[in-house]
Parts: C-alpha cells; structure tokens; sequence
C-alpha cells in the first residue's frame, strides 16, 4: 500500500476516534484545567465532543439549566474550531457561535434574553424592584487570554424598563452601545434613554476582569412618575433648578457585586 494511501487511514480513523469522542471525556479535561470560572460545578454531559448537551451546572452558586453545542463546520474556513451554543437559566435565553483557536476564544452572533427580575434578584445586593426585558445582541466579543485582550460590539436594551422600591417606577427603554477601547483592556459603554420617563446620559468602562465605573445624568423626563421624581431627590436632585444629578457607580459584573450610585 502507498504511503500516502497509509496517511489518509490514519487520519481517517483518527478522525473517526475525535468524531465519536464522547463529551463527558472533554469536560472533565476542562474541569481540571484554569478555563473555567472558581467555584464552577459542572452537570451530567451526554453527546459527543460535536454534539451534545450539558445540565445543572453551578457557576458561583448560580444554576445553568441546560447547555447544548453542535459543530459548525463553516469554522474550518476560519482555521478555527466553531459551535453553535444554546443555554438557559432560570428563564434566561442565551444562543451563540463559539469558535477557538490557539490563544484566543471568539463569540459571534450572542443573543441573549433576560427577565429582569433575575438582574435584581442575583445581581442588586440592595432592595429593589426591576421590570421589563434585557435583550443582548452582540455582533461580536473577542478574548485573548495570553494578550488579557478583549473586543467586542454589540447592543443592550432594556425593553418595558421600570425599577425602583417598594414599587417599581416608568423608565421607558434604556440601551447600552458596546465598543472596545484602542488597547483592547477594556469595554466603552455608552447609555441612553428614550427621554420620556427619564433622561440619562452617560457611559461605563468595563475592565477585562469585569470590574467597571460608570458616570451618568440624570433628570425627570415629561412624562416622570412622582415615584420616579421623589427617588431622585433622595438621590440629590434639587428641584429648584435645572441642573441634571451627576452619578457615579464601582463595582463589579458579578452577581451581587453592583454598587450603589453615588453623587459625583
């Protein structure tokens, strides 16, 4: 037999082994290694490496529901491995293509859906009531983790939006445009409203680590509930003029790690 005829067996069959690979063999791979977040828990896997799916994983005491991933066979014109993603949590949609390559993780196409309640009930560490739908559509989110480098774009939209406590007040829409920064070390994130229960004006610095500050304006729009007015004179809105409520937050995109704003 020639050679190459031998070569093209042994890939064959190499590829036949990677193909039927079960995923559970590949997870605990993970598992072991630094990939994963600290205090991840990962669920019962079934399915292949090319498809498969993934249920009740803990992340910091956070459930996922349900991860399912089939191969994307387009990545192979990328030089890159590719799957389309599908997750739930607790009422949350995600779905993306993940692709790899050696030194960097690529996120195309993220699409995600959030009640909002769950961002005041895992994320607040104060009291207060959120409404509406958060709906992610990020073309794409790029990190380099020889390089701690990151890249994304992408917009999020705060449908139906209405927080406050003990009742929740009128906020309209809110969204947050998502750009990179020239270096890559961090995201720029620029907020508005529609101006018609609020105005506000502003942006946040995101970090790699997920650490961020945000600066806002903030001021009754025409249509301002009283509960909305009377919130932001306990902030420190005066009244008497004009003059928007310049508002400062620091912490981090973790779960209980928001901080409360602040006057600047």
């Amino acid at each position: 037999m020639k050679p190459s005829l031998i070569a093209l067996a042994i890939l064959g069959c190499l590829g036949g082994l990677v193909y039927w690979l079960p995923a559970s063999l590949v997870v605990g791979a993970v598992a072991t290694s630094d990939v994963l977040p600290e205090k991840t828990t990962l669920g019962r896997v079934s399915g292949r490496i090319w498809e498969g799916e993934m249920t009740n994983t803990q992340v910091n005491g956070q459930t996922i529901d349900t991860v399912q991933w089939s191969w994307r066979p387009a990545g192979v014109r990328r030089a890159e491995l590719a799957w389309q993603v599908n997750a739930t949590a607790s009422g949350a949609r995600a779905n993306a293509e993940i692709s790899w390559r050696p030194n960097r993780v690529s996120v195309r196409d993220l699409g995600v859906t959030i009640p909002a309640p769950l961002i005041a009930e895992e994320w607040v560490p104060w009291p207060l009531l959120m409404e509406g739908t958060i709906v992610g559509r990020i073309e794409r989110l790029r990190y380099s983790p020889a390089a701690n480098q990151v890249d994304a774009v992408g917009v999020v939209r705060w449908d139906d939006a209405a927080s406050g406590y003990p009742q929740p007040a009128q906020l309209g829409w809110l969204q947050a445009d998502i750009t990179t920064d020239p270096g890559g070390k961090a995201l720029q994130v620029g907020l508005e409203s529609d101006q018609r229960f609020l105005n506000l004006d502003g942006g946040a610095t995101v970090e790699v680590t997920g650490d961020y500050s945000m600066a806002l304006k903030v001021s009754p729009g025409p249509s301002a509930e009283p509960r909305l007015i009377n919130a932001l004179r306990l902030l420190g809105l005066n009244p008497a003029n004009d003059q928007p409520l310049n508002l400062r937050s620091t912490g981090v995109l973790a779960p209980g790690g928001l901080g409360f704003p602040t006057i600047d």
